[in-house]
């Protein structure tokens, strides 16, 4: 077993690993440098690590937009299953949000290539259902990109429950939680719980305890705070996209990203 290569490609460093997979820098024939996202060894013989694998490197190579890292290929390798992603030179947006990087000092074009990202998902009929800032790449020239769909699934004709409670408790929709039926209102939910880090620099609640997050996220009788009560210079236009984002019902959340991008017009410069 040669752990160093993937088919034509020569696996140089580790970059990161994370659920089921693990993330190369790699080269291939051409000299041309890519990503290989890997299934972790240890799950090659689990069928449904595989399964869930492959199926999110097939919608993510569905995908074909500038704001979502593009896919080149998905190898069903008998040996592990892997992908061959477009390498972006940059780091996630929670890395840069840890760092408090001069980037982050203006936001609206990262929200609004995040928007473009997802809307793009949606319109191509899926949900993400995993927004968050370990998923948004910032490349160094800035351009902002969507990744990993492991647990996306087609836009269900009638909203109804997830299966099962899969994600980060912080960037679940209540509805996700409560496990009632979901549509593109629960990824405006977690991509708004994204942009009020973004924007505010801390999540709309910031618990240590799942069980808390999962009641706090729930009690809709108690309201997220506004994010200008906590930022104060944020733009009052701004602040209400935000809480529109992350209204805890569902009715009362933006219905589309197109109305968002709408509405971020009158503030954007």
């Amino acid at each position: 077993m040669d752990l160093t290569r993937c088919g034509q490609y020569l696996l140089h460093d580790r970059l990161n690993e994370g659920g089921n997979a693990e993330i190369f820098l790699a080269t291939g024939d051409s000299n041309r440098t890519v990503v290989i996202r890997r299934l972790l060894p240890r799950f090659r013989f689990r069928f449904a690590q595989r399964k869930m694998f492959l199926h999110g490197l097939r919608i993510h190579a569905r995908m074909d937009h500038e704001n979502i890292v593009r896919v080149f290929a998905v190898e069903n390798d008998w040996f592990i299953p892997y992908g061959v992603l477009e390498y972006v030179d940059g780091d996630n947006l929670r890395i840069l949000l840890n760092k408090q990087a001069p980037l982050i000092r203006e936001p609206i074009p990262i929200f609004r290539q995040m928007l473009l990202g997802l809307q793009h998902v949606h319109r191509q009929g899926y949900l993400h259902l995993d927004f968050k800032p370990e998923n948004v790449l910032i490349a160094r020239d800035r351009v902002t990109k969507l990744v990993d769909f492991d647990l996306s699934i087609r836009i269900p004709r009638k909203p109804a429950p997830l299966r099962e409670l899969s994600g980060t408790p912080s960037y679940l929709s209540p509805e996700q939680i409560l496990r009632e039926p979901v549509d593109e209102r629960s990824d405006i939910f977690s991509l708004g719980v994204t942009a009020f880090e973004l924007f505010v620099g801390q999540k709309p609640f910031t618990p240590l305890e799942r069980r808390d997050i999962m009641s706090a996220y729930t009690a809709r009788d108690v309201a997220f705070p506004s994010p200008k009560a906590i930022k104060p210079a944020l733009p009052q236009k701004l602040s209400r996209i935000l809480s529109n984002c992350i209204e805890k019902r569902a009715d009362r959340r933006y219905p589309t990203i197109s109305l968002i991008l709408r509405d971020l017009e009158a503030v954007a410069p």
